[in-house]
């Protein structure tokens, strides 16, 4: 296997391949991983076993939402995206 960097990487710095997208949900990870004969360390991994049931799904919702929602907003401006997420945060 050969990796190309796009930056300096020092002797002693972990070098990780991400074999999923990044928002796949932990439960899918976590199975995905399973086929493959592990179990994932990494940082986003352990925390978001930390975190709960609950709280492990929201990143499904959220990218389920987006993907029904976005559709149908056909021209929205980035301030209007903005305004938008701070009445999510609310």
């Amino acid at each position: 296997m050969f990796i190309i960097a796009a930056r300096k990487i020092s002797p002693a710095e972990e070098i990780t391949v991400s074999y999923i997208k990044n928002l796949t949900p932990l439960p899918l990870r976590e199975t995905f991983c399973r086929q493959l004969g592990f179990r994932c360390e990494c940082e986003r991994c352990m925390f978001e076993r930390s975190l709960g049931l609950a709280y492990q799904n929201l990143g499904e919702e959220i990218v389920t939402s987006y993907k029904t929602l976005v559709p149908h907003v056909p021209h929205v401006s980035p301030s209007e995206i903005l305004y938008l997420l701070e009445l999510v945060a609310q």
